[in-house]
């Protein structure tokens, strides 16, 4: 059983024709998501490729996972989109194409993205879906969500905005090496005409390791267009990387390499055989849906709240009282009710009528914190909850799960994430995937490609 699949050429090309498709298509809307700029096709080739290939790496993991199923992904660009078309259009078996008995949608998942879930909308066509294709019993337990991720072949995430350094250049050809190391020789004789050192030590300065408080001082010293400098050649390898990955780089690095005389002029990007696609999430309707399983429904026009509802705050002032304004809100307890959270966390990030009530797994002390502020002519009240806990303890709510809490002051905070939703979602949170989906990721992708 597998949760990867290697990407091949012919999905990088299937990729790039339905983004191409896409582009000419008169009735997309090709404005970004602010929906103020018009993307070029440049764009819209970076937006739609990368969900298109994660797709098809799904669709070979689910091949992956059963026998003599080829699973057939949805190629088509479609004037509306079809919230009532899964991802997963067609099964062929046995030499016949027939629709899935499942309905299963396939998401990017990146890794800022702090909850799992499906639009209402979507949720609600999949039932529609269902009365089509005549299945009728177990509905929910038949809507699968995956989520899935792009990597390179170092296993590291294509989407996520950032590479991790592990110290490795492995990946790094001689000609990358070379001008990563004249950039470093230019930046040393810089250095040395600056501040009047020697070449080792403007090497030592360059790069950062373990400087003395002499050198440290000569650092300091330096001029901020050096500084910049040396910061952005500490970055240029994860630049370089970066840069080499671009999915649109590698499927013309693909193209070129079959032209007689040009194979080397995109060689600098990786080779769509470089990357892989693995799934990260498997949530099921049931599990979503708050009626039979843990969801919740965040409506449209909400801000989405963060599911990490604790901040380090201290408490008390260096005299060891409550600072100003705060008060004993419950002395020793294990429990803040959610009415009691609701009625009393009404700064401006409120506690979320989804989320219940928290429990300590030792007692602890609540304060609160009441201020008065004025707007628009009026004056209101605004009240922060704050835990003071003197050992260590777990706080745990059922959406949420568990928090380890240090003994520490802590404050209670909403930390909203990117303003107000444009639609309505079902949804769970990604920090308590294992404790709300019981069975395992990789044997749930097992039983999907063989009942799908």
């Amino acid at each position: 059983m597998s949760l990867n699949a290697s990407l091949t050429e012919d999905m990088f090309e299937q990729a790039f024709t339905f983004a191409v498709n896409y582009f000419s298509n008169p009735d997309k809307v090709l404005k970004d998501r602010t929906g103020t700029k018009q993307r070029g096709l440049g764009q819209i080739l970076d937006d739609q490729i990368i969900g298109k290939l994660v797709e098809y790496g799904v669709c070979k993991i689910l091949e992956q996972n059963c026998v003599r199923k080829e699973i057939l992904p949805d190629k088509e660009v479609k004037s509306e989109f079809d919230f009532g078309q899964p991802d997963v259009i067609g099964v062929k078996e046995n030499g016949d194409v027939r629709p899935p008995t499942m309905f299963v949608e396939i998401k990017n998942s990146p890794r800022k993205y702090q909850w799992i879930g499906v639009y209402e909308s979507q949720f609600d066509a999949a039932k529609v879906w269902f009365q089509k294709n005549n299945i009728s019993q177990h509905q929910n337990d038949k809507i699968f969500i995956i989520y899935a991720s792009l990597y390179d072949k170092f296993g590291d995430r294509v989407t996520s905005g950032n590479t991790s350094d592990d110290g490795s250049s492995d990946w790094l050809t001689d000609t990358d090496q070379k001008r990563i190391d004249a950039t470093k020789d230019h930046l040393i004789s810089l250095i040395v005409d600056e501040i009047k050192c020697d070449s080792e030590t403007a090497e030592k300065i360059v790069t950062g390791d373990n400087l003395s408080d002499s050198e440290k001082k000569l650092f300091n010293s330096l001029e901020q267009d050096s500084v910049t400098a040396i910061k952005n050649f500490k970055n240029l390898k994860l630049a370089f990387k970066k840069r080499k990955e671009d999915i649109l780089g590698s499927f013309l690095n693909y193209i070129f390499s079959k032209i007689p005389g040009r194979s080397n002029d995109l060689s600098f990007f990786f080779k769509p055989d470089d990357f892989s696609v693995g799934i990260d999430f498997v949530v099921s309707g049931t599990e979503l849906d708050p009626g039979s399983g843990s969801g919740k429904l965040f409506l449209k026009n909400e801000i989405w709240p963060s599911p990490v509802i604790f901040e380090e705050k201290k408490i008390f002032s260096a005299s060891g009282k409550p600072g100003n304004g705060k008060t004993m809100f419950k002395e020793n307890t294990t429990k803040i009710l959610r009415q009691e959270l609701i009625d009393n966390q009404t700064n401006s990030e409120p506690y979320p009528s989804q989320f219940g009530d928290i429990v300590f797994s030792v007692p602890v002390d609540v304060y609160c914190e009441k201020k008065i502020t004025r707007r628009d002519g009026n004056s209101y009240e605004l009240k922060t909850l704050y835990v003071n806990c003197d050992e260590d303890t777990v706080a745990k709510e059922v959406l949420l799960g568990e928090f380890s809490i240090k003994g520490e002051n802590r404050i209670l905070i909403k930390n909203i994430l990117e303003g107000k939703k444009d639609r309505s979602d079902y949804a769970i949170p990604k920090r308590n995937y294992d404790s709300i989906v019981s069975e395992k990721t990789v044997e749930r992708v097992k039983r999907i490609a063989e009942n799908i």
